[in-house]
Formats: structure tokens, C-alpha cells, sequence
């Protein structure tokens, strides 16, 4: 006898905090497997890449400009920079 009541104090609890009435079918919608879904932390990351490939470059290039106005070409070595 007790344990019916145990189980109806629980579904009321049930009801109140996990929404236990909310579910009206068990019918399962397919979701389509090729569809991409964005990841924006990923996002974030990837504009954050493209800025420091961005800065590589401008630092390549500023090297190489450095580089060909070097003063000790003809050496072997790069003191100058």
C-alpha cells in the first residue's frame, strides 16, 4: 500500500520538474544526414586562424623585402636583418 503512494508522489514530482506530460507521441522525425550544421566555436577559431595566416604573410613579406635590401647580399649569412 505504501508503495503506491511513493509511485504517485513521484510522477506528481515528475510532472512538475521533467515535464512528463509534454511528450504526446513517440514518433521520430528523420533528420537528413548530409545536412552540415555550423559549429560556432569552430567559427570562431577559423576567423582567428585566417587573421594569423594573414599576419604570417605580412610578416613574410616584410622579411623578404628586408631581405633583398640587405646591405651583406654577398655573404653567405644574414647579419644585416
Amino acid at each position: 500500500m505504501f508503495a503506491r503512494w511513493r509511485q504517485e508522489n513521484y510522477f506528481k514530482y515528475g510532472r512538475q520538474h521533467f515535464a512528463l506530460d509534454a511528450l504526446d507521441t513517440y514518433a521520430a522525425v528523420v533528420d537528413a544526414p548530409t545536412r552540415l550544421v555550423p559549429n560556432p566555436a569552430r567559427k570562431k577559431l577559423a576567423r582567428r586562424l585566417a587573421r594569423a595566416r594573414l599576419g604570417l604573410v605580412e610578416a613574410q613579406a616584410a622579411y623578404g623585402v628586408a631581405a633583398a635590401g640587405n646591405q651583406e647580399a654577398q655573404r653567405p649569412t644574414m647579419r644585416g636583418l
